[in-house]
């Protein structure tokens, strides 16, 4: 059968499979007749080696083509806290960075051992000046320290994406696209690594998915070790605004890097959408991934409600502030 335009691939439990940029992990015997077809052998012959009817057959595609697996694959839409604008395809850029880390592997690991000694000393100063930091982030800022702090946070956030395309990279992925978005109304950098699914190590996944964070938690220590040296107001807010942003990102039920981590180490693919759909099978008798699929959906409901209700006291209370200001 032609017109299959997808990429399938065996894994360790089934075979993924790549759709218009969009993954599906699927059974052993399923993802093996579904290679077959891809490879357009001959249909007889596949009934035959795989026990089934023409009908089963036509069946199983059909829920495929239901499900998103084959056939033309539907875009997602932008939910209005989570909205994308995608700039360009970076794959090969990625590639060409991947491949000057290799050809100078020695230097690279030099710096990357640096880093590490940097981020344990980071973190050991922001325990020892924790008080002092928290005390002076308060502190109002002059408009041109203001300029600097989103200066240094905004590049800190370019190269958490760049961290990510690079791992992903590195370890055998493909990078999709690197764009701009809006989480919640506050503007970010986005870069698409969900090509990692078709590498088959769980850890190269989680690596790549941990890479950005790791970067934040670099700027996060070069900023304890500044603050240490000189305890100004400006390296404190840095610090803070980096500490609040790695932990935000850990927040499994926002599609950050805790959500990737979440899904890559337990193998669900999809699974923010697999759980707003699987909320009431938690009251059914099901298996404990679908158990925990709803509960995931379950908590990610009540996030995006406390999310929501935040935004409105927030916009309210500035409405009220301009007002007061204005009578």
């Amino acid at each position: 059968m032609s017109g299959l335009n997808i990429t399938i691939k065996p894994c360790e439990d089934g075979y993924m499979v790549e759709n218009g940029g969009v993954y599906f992990k699927i059974g052993t015997r399923e993802g093996r007749i579904l290679e077959k077809v891809v490879n357009n052998e001959d249909t007889s012959s596949i009934l035959e080696k795989e026990n089934i009817t023409e009908e089963q057959l036509k069946q199983m595609l059909d829920t495929f083509r239901e499900m998103g697996v084959i056939g033309r694959q539907k875009k997602e839409k932008n939910h209005i806290l989570f909205y994308r604008i995608p700039l360009f395809e970076a794959d090969r850029m990625f590639s060409t960075i991947v491949t000057a880390i290799r050809e100078h592997k020695i230097l690279y690991k030099v710096l990357f051992w640096i880093s590490v000694a940097v981020v344990l000393l980071g973190i050991i100063l922001m325990g020892v000046y924790m008080r002092d930091i928290f005390n002076l982030s308060v502190l109002h800022l002059n408009w041109m320290e203001y300029v600097m702090l989103y200066l240094i946070f905004l590049i800190s956030v370019c190269l958490h994406e760049l961290g990510h395309g690079i791992v992903c990279k590195y370890v055998g992925g493909r990078v999709g696209t690197l764009g701009f978005m809006l989480i919640f109304f506050s503007p970010a950098m986005y870069c698409d690594i969900s090509g990692i699914r078709m590498v088959e190590d769980k850890r190269k996944q989680i690596m790549a998915s941990s890479a950005g964070l790791y970067v934040n938690l670099v700027f996060m220590s070069l900023g304890s070790i500044a603050f240490a040296i000189q305890p100004r107001p400006l390296f404190a807010a840095f610090i803070v605004m980096s500490f609040t942003t790695i932990i935000s990102n850990l927040i499994p039920v926002i599609r950050l890097d805790g959500y990737w981590i979440l899904s890559f180490a337990t193998g669900i693919t999809n699974l923010y959408k697999k759980s707003l759909r699987g909320v009431g099978k938690l009251f059914t008798n099901c298996s404990f991934e679908e158990r925990f699929i709803a509960v995931y959906g379950i908590v990610t409901y009540i996030f995006i409600v406390i999310a929501l209700s935040s935004i409105c006291l927030s916009a309210i209370g500035g409405v009220q502030y301009v007002l007061n200001i204005l009578v």
